[in-house]
């Protein structure tokens, strides 16, 4: 079975090591000598490397795990005692109280208060990893900005979208294709994830989706984000939502994001430079490899902070994030929210009509028929029509006139007796 499927790719990689868990096997001895595509392509890990930089694949019989293992991730491990469950019966989450008394609090809560505070990371020695503790500070958004900087980043340049604006780079060759009706947000065989077609025992031919059609264009524009600086990155975001605003503008189209994303600009801005151009080329890659997959799994939490050096010894300092980017990072937006959890979390969900688990189809459901009323809907024509003035300022990698280097950190978070699921095991 797995010489069949592994290089073919018509199950998924975390299909693949299920079936290796059950054979009791360490996957790099399952899939040895067996070229697993998807794999390959993505540079997903099979096993850990040793201290000496050897893998698992180059260790002696000896030396290898007799039962099932694969590549592990770091992981921090914080002790609190939970209150209760927020709900009474099976299926109840745990509820703690915060370091800074707060109460009622969940465990991704608990889990910002740590990297806030300085509790976390810590090392195998049990000390604090980074000389500059803590500071972190983010959304439990499960990879809500991510798809969102996927979107407005590659709408244009891989997905086909016409703004009608020469802001931005990109190839309209294809789009009368891929686009058949105006309702329509993205290519509809996004969906389709890369695989390969067995004809016989030496013939395979690839699936024509997306990965597979528009393969060139997604490995040169790769390359270009992968080598972008971090500057370069907040600029190609500014400019991205800044030519939908104009388009906008000059057609009186609307676009459902973009008054979201106006207001949010410099925070994806952020975002986009902490990730850094290689790990953004990474997850894109997963996303147009099989977007139905890779689009749930992500990580619990979003963590970002900056850091600049002091004029007076070059020392590590960390940057106020409200003062200097704002919008869902200033003060007054965090006391608006302090009460209200879950309403920072940001949904993604509008780019393809599906939910954030990348199934086909909005999954949303409406309460009409069920004993109550619809919410009204509002005028459109009672907003104002968005404008040039509505464009933030383009974030720039100074503050108070100091270099900024901006860091980002995804953690997904369990309690003790969680387990991860096939997709965030891949993530």
């Amino acid at each position: 079975v797995l010489d069949r499927v592994v290089h073919s790719s018509q199950i998924t990689f975390s299909s693949i090591r299920g079936i290796a868990r059950r054979l009791k096997r360490p996957l790099v001895d399952t899939l040895k000598n067996l070229f697993c595509t998807e794999a390959n392509e993505l540079g997903l890990r099979l096993g850990n490397a040793s201290p000496d930089g050897t893998t698992d694949s180059a260790k002696d019989d000896s030396e290898k795990p007799k039962h099932y293992s694969d590549w592990t991730p770091v992981t921090d491990t914080a002790v609190a005692n939970a209150l209760d469950t927020d709900r009474e019966g099976a299926g109840g989450r745990c509820i703690f109280v915060g370091y800074d008394d707060s109460p009622s609090i969940n465990v991704e809560q608990l889990a910002m208060e740590c990297y806030r505070t300085g509790k976390l990371p810590i090392s195998s020695d049990g000390e604090a990893v980074d000389t500059l503790k803590g500071g972190w500070v983010g959304w439990h958004d499960e990879g809500g900005y991510v798809r969102a900087l996927f979107r407005i980043l590659c709408s244009a340049p891989l997905l086909g979208v016409d703004w009608g604006c020469s802001s931005l780079e990109h190839d309209t060759h294809g789009v009368t294709t891929i686009f058949c009706s105006p309702y329509q947000a993205a290519p509809s065989d996004l969906h389709v994830g890369f695989g390969l077609t067995l004809h016989n025992t030496t013939e395979t031919n690839a699936i024509p989706g997306f990965y597979y059609r528009k393969r060139q264009k997604i490995e040169a524009f790769l390359a270009k984000v992968a080598s972008t600086s971090r500057q370069g990155l907040c600029d190609a975001v500014f400019h991205a939502i800044e030519s939908r605003l104009l388009f906008s503008i000059d057609s009186r189209r609307k676009d459902p994001a973009l008054e979201r994303d106006l207001k949010n600009l410099r925070t994806f801005s952020l975002i986009a430079a902490g990730c850094g151009g290689k790990l953004l080329s990474c997850v894109f890659r997963a996303f147009v490899y099989d977007y139905r997959h890779y689009s749930g799994g992500l990580p619990d939490l979003l963590l970002v902070r900056a850091v600049s050096k002091k004029k007076s010894d070059g020392s590590p300092q960390l940057v106020d994030l409200s003062d200097w980017v704002g919008e869902s990072l200033s003060a007054e937006f965090q006391q608006e929210q302090e009460a209200q959890w879950g309403a920072q979390m940001i949904a993604d969900d509008e780019f393809l009509g599906c939910s954030k688990v990348g199934d086909s189809g909005n999954t949303r459901q409406s309460n009409w028929g069920r004993g109550s009323r619809p919410a009204p809907k509002v005028d459109s024509f009672t907003k104002p029509p968005l404008s040039r003035s509505d464009l933030p300022p383009k974030l720039e990698l100074l503050y108070n006139d100091l270099p900024v280097e901006p860091e980002c950190m995804m953690v997904e978070v369990k309690s003790s007796n969680d387990r991860l699921d096939a997709r965030q095991e891949d993530w």
